[in-house]
C-alpha cells in the first residue's frame, strides 16, 4: 500500500506523508493533531501542518492511486459497488472555506434545525471483506460543495464518477445513491459511462 500510495509524492515529501497516513490510521478522530499524538512523529510540529497547507504535492495523483488500491482489494467476478453521498462537517468559523447554512435532515432532538458548515460531496468502494464477512466502505475521493458558483453537488458527482472510470476502465461498476442524486445531470452520464 505504502509504496503505490507514495509514488505520486516526490521523495522529499514521503515520509512526512508516511507518518501522517499511519497516525491516521491508529487514530479514531481524523484530525491532524490527533494523528500526529498517535506515532512517534520525527518533524516539527509545524511542519505536518505546513506540508498539507502549502506543501507541493497533486491531491488528484494520490487520489487515483488510491482509487487503483481500494477497487483492487474488491472481488474481481464481482462489480465494483460505488456509493454516493454528501455530508455536513459543522464549523464555528466565518473564515472556514465553502461555509454556508444547511438543513439539519438527521432531526435530532439536541440539535438545531439549521446548522453553519462545509458539504462535502463523497465517493466510496463497498465490497465485503472477505476475512470477516463485513460489508466495509472505503472512502476514495470527497470534494467540497463550494458556497458558490456554478459547482453543483451533481457535476462534483459526475467529476468524481468520471475520474473513478478512468482508473479502472477494465471492471464493471455499480453505483448507490440516495433518491436526491436520481437527476438527469448525474444519471445521464452516468449511463454513458456504463456505470
Amino acid at each position: 500500500m505504502q509504496p503505490l500510495l507514495a509514488g505520486a509524492l516526490s521523495p522529499t515529501a514521503v515520509p512526512t506523508f508516511c507518518e501522517l497516513l499511519f497516525g491516521c490510521m491508529l487514530s479514531t478522530d481524523g484530525f491532524v493533531t490527533q494523528a500526529l499524538l498517535s506515532i512517534d512523529f520525527h518533524c516539527v510540529w509545524s511542519s505536518y501542518h505546513h506540508w498539507i497547507s502549502q506543501g507541493k504535492w497533486r491531491w488528484k495523483h494520490l487520489a487515483c492511486r488510491l482509487i487503483r488500491l481500494v477497487c483492487s482489494k474488491a472481488p474481481p467476478d464481482e462489480p465494483i459497488t460505488l456509493a454516493l453521498d454528501d455530508w455536513v462537517i459543522e464549523r464555528f468559523s466565518d473564515n472556514a472555506p465553502a461555509c454556508r447554512t444547511h438543513h439539519q435532515h438527521s432531526k435530532k432532538t439536541n440539535r438545531p434545525q439549521y446548522i453553519w458548515g462545509q458539504c462535502w460531496v463523497s465517493l466510496a468502494v463497498i465490497f465485503e471483506r472477505v476475512a470477516d464477512e463485513v460489508f466495509t466502505g472505503i472512502p476514495i475521493i470527497s470534494f467540497p460543495d463550494p458556497a458558490s458558483g456554478n459547482a453543483s453537488k451533481l457535476k462534483i458527482a459526475v467529476a468524481m464518477l468520471k475520474v473513478v472510470r478512468k482508473e479502472v476502465q477494465d471492471r464493471a461498476l455499480r453505483l448507490v445513491t440516495d433518491c436526491w442524486y436520481m437527476n438527469r445531470t448525474l444519471m445521464q452520464p452516468a449511463l454513458e459511462m456504463d456505470i
